[in-house]
């Protein structure tokens, strides 16, 4: 058999299979690396607002410095976004969010100097974090949500649409 026909032959009989396999192959992966990048990105946003915390820096008396820290930030890491004032206020809020009676929280993937975070929180989007953070001030609350959106895959958008139309009882 020539080699002209060996590729005829694969074109033409398992082309679109191995194809197919591929193509699931890459998408597959590329669920699991983004995966992979919301839990460490939710890690670092952990940390810092853990940090920020440690250091008892308040909006009026620690403004300055979180300003000035998101600047610093900002000069150092140039091609990456979410270090505005703002930004690391909210990394902060979720720290503190999270910490208070953190022996009722269930099943952790995070664990850093004895401080824990909840698994489903862990896996989620910073978006969606930030999302339930402005909606949500129960932290079993905050944790069904997470849970909810983690198990059902929710876009941001629908898991807007869960918050204002609560299910939680």
């Amino acid at each position: 058999m020539s080699r002209k026909e060996s590729i005829i032959d694969i074109s033409t009989i398992n082309y679109n299979e191995m194809l197919r396999e591929i193509i699931a192959e890459v998408k597959m992966t590329r669920v699991v690396i983004a995966n992979r990048l919301n839990v460490s990105v939710t890690q670092l946003y952990w940390n810092i607002g853990k940090r920020l915390a440690s250091e008892k820096l308040e909006k009026g008396y620690g403004g300055k410095v979180v300003e000035q820290l998101s600047l610093d930030l900002k000069s150092e890491f140039t091609d990456k976004e979410g270090f505005s004032p703002r930004s690391l206020w909210d990394m902060k809020r979720f720290y503190e969010f999270y910490t208070e009676e953190n022996e009722k929280l269930p099943q952790v993937v995070a664990e850093s100097h004895n401080q824990i975070m909840p698994q489903p929180v862990a896996v989620l989007p910073w978006g969606h974090n930030r999302l339930i953070l402005s909606k949500i001030n129960d932290k079993q609350e905050a944790i069904y949500y997470a849970e909810a959106a983690v198990k059902m895959g929710w876009t941001r958008n629908l898991l807007l649409n869960h918050l204002n139309n609560p299910k939680w009882v």
